[in-house]
């Protein structure tokens, strides 16, 4: 399961489908595109595991299975763990 960063606001802006998010853990700030800024507002609203996590951000982004299954979503977290803006819970 995952969740935020304890401490992570996810203080941001928003671009089109740009955000740039500022990091209040490590004090960076990364430029995201849509679909990682979704992973952490699904995060944001409780923490989740990889079948939930694809499941809510399936409903989030309205897309179909075949859709969902084109998105490397473990890639995708373990490049927001290393940004550390998400952790294991």
């Amino acid at each position: 399961m995952w969740r935020l960063t304890t401490g992570q606001q996810l203080v941001h802006r928003a671009w089109d489908d740009e955000y740039v998010v500022f990091n209040d853990v490590s004090g960076d700030t990364h430029l995201l595109g849509e679909l990682a800024f979704a992973v952490l507002q699904e995060l944001a609203a409780g923490p989740a595991g990889p079948a939930a996590l694809h499941d809510r951000m399936r409903a989030r982004l309205q897309l179909s299975e075949e859709e969902m299954a084109a998105i490397d979503l473990p890639e995708l977290i373990n490049s927001l763990r290393q940004l550390h803006l998400i952790e294991p819970v």
